[in-house]
């Protein structure tokens, strides 16, 4: 366990499904990144026994990696602005809410990840806080 286990009764854990692992942000090189600030793309990587699973995720792809025992987090993101630990208990059969406006980028897979449903949430700096503000990361 990354974090210490919540004391949640077995009727406030129904339906629902615990993520734990890290969320990275990273600047990026796109055209478009001069507008996110100092956060440019957000990945993934959930905890699931003794492997982690990569996801990174783009207006154009979607990348899932199964990561070995033994990998380094210096190797897979030698660019990253931070790296937090997360952990939080989501809806187990949450689905991603459409957007009318919003393409499909890191933001949007991250907030499905998370259960986050707030439209407005758009770049990944809106994202890390919105994760403080609930809890999903510890602050040091």
């Amino acid at each position: 366990m990354l974090f210490r286990e919540e004391k949640l009764s077995l009727l406030e854990i129904q339906g629902k499904l615990r993520l734990e692992g890290y969320v990275v942000f990273s600047p990026s090189d796109n055209w478009y990144a001069k507008w996110l600030g100092d956060y440019g793309h957000v990945s993934i990587l959930i905890r699931q026994g003794y492997f982690f699973t990569w996801v990174e995720s783009s207006i154009g792809f979607t990348h899932v990696k199964i990561l070995p025992i033994g990998w380094k987090m210096s190797e897979l993101f030698p660019k990253a602005t931070e790296i937090h630990r997360f952990s939080c208990w989501k809806p187990e059969k949450m689905t991603r809410v459409p957007q009318i406006i919003a393409p499909f980028t890191c933001v949007e897979v991250a907030k499905s990840f998370f259960g986050l449903k707030n439209p407005l949430l758009l770049t990944p700096k809106q994202l890390l806080s919105v994760m403080k503000k609930r809890g999903f990361i510890k602050c040091h």
